[in-house]
């Protein structure tokens, strides 16, 4: 038997979002403005949600890490008795060597895959992959649901990656019932570095010491 002695790092790759369906849909607890929301109908599988774009060497990673898994997570805060309550869950990987995300392009998993790796919540005939729950947690609030597991192998990349979210509720309403609202927020957690323990982040945005010594 090995001993891993790994030490993975996971960071915010996405602020937290409301799903919704269309522009006029309800963005829960954000409001009615968009802007902070995740619109449903331009979110399908040839499109996405860009994150934010992280510096591979910046001191916010404080290692050099070689694997990435991100993943997407969402939760509702009530319940839905949708005869269609399918919701589908997906997240991809991008990387380019500018920090302003302009030339942005997809990158493989291991597997040599660069889609996003989906995961189907509900089917349109309200069976799910959660069928142990009862009566009432079938229709109740979900808990908080992740994508499945997705590796990349940072090896090959360009400095600078982003998250790319697929979520897609396949009703699309403009009421304020169900899913609608749901919240969404990815990360990515980094492992394989090339130090362990990672050195202590000691840039000026988050260091803590109030030492006045010169």
């Amino acid at each position: 038997m090995s001993l891993l002695r790994d030490m993975p790092l996971t960071v915010i790759a996405m602020e937290e979002r409301s799903l919704i369906t269309c522009s006029t849909g309800s963005a829960g607890p954000f409001g009615g403005s968009t802007a902070n929301s995740i619109v449903s109908s331009c979110c399908g599988s040839t499109g996405g949600y860009a994150g934010r774009i992280i510096d591979r060497r910046g001191d916010d990673l404080t290692a050099r890490y070689q694997v990435a898994i991100p993943q997407v997570m969402l939760q509702s805060t009530r319940g839905s008795t949708e005869a269609n309550r399918q919701i589908t869950l997906g997240v991809a990987l991008n990387h380019g060597d500018s920090s302003g995300g302009g030339d942005m392009a997809a990158y493989a998993r291991v597997d040599g895959v660069s889609m996003p790796v989906t995961r189907t919540l509900f089917s349109t005939a309200r069976t799910s992959e959660m069928q142990v729950w009862d009566t009432t947690g079938s229709t109740g609030p979900i808990p908080g649901l992740g994508t499945l597991p997705a590796y990349y192998d940072l090896r090959g990349a360009k400095r600078f990656i982003q998250a790319v979210v697929f979520a897609v509720k396949n009703r699309v309403t403009t009421e304020s019932s169900g899913d609608e609202g749901a919240r969404v927020r990815a990360s990515i957690t980094f492992a394989a570095g090339d130090e362990a323990p990672q050195n202590v982040n000691t840039s000026a945005a988050w260091s803590t010491s109030s030492s006045t010594s010169t």
